[in-house]
């Protein structure tokens, strides 16, 4: 669980969210007892939810006219 959280660190370095979000995912299964590791996971699960398609077919709903982007 650590060396996949090191990875996800690694991977946030190089603003590769979706390969710190897998590492860090990977390694929150391996060990969810682990505080830094759930927050870690967690952070990047919610930078990834604009990529959500059940959160897209919503948004008009709340009143954004435009897609959702990250950038």
């Amino acid at each position: 669980a650590q060396q996949r959280a090191a990875d996800g660190v690694k991977a946030l370095a190089a603003c590769d969210m979706r390969g710190a979000h897998d590492a860090f995912s990977d390694a929150y299964g391996m060990d969810s007892s682990d505080p830094q590791i759930a927050l870690a996971f967690a952070l990047t699960d919610l930078t990834l939810l604009a990529e959500d398609p059940a959160l897209e077919k919503l948004r008009p709903r709340f009143g954004f006219t435009q897609p959702f982007h990250i950038t």
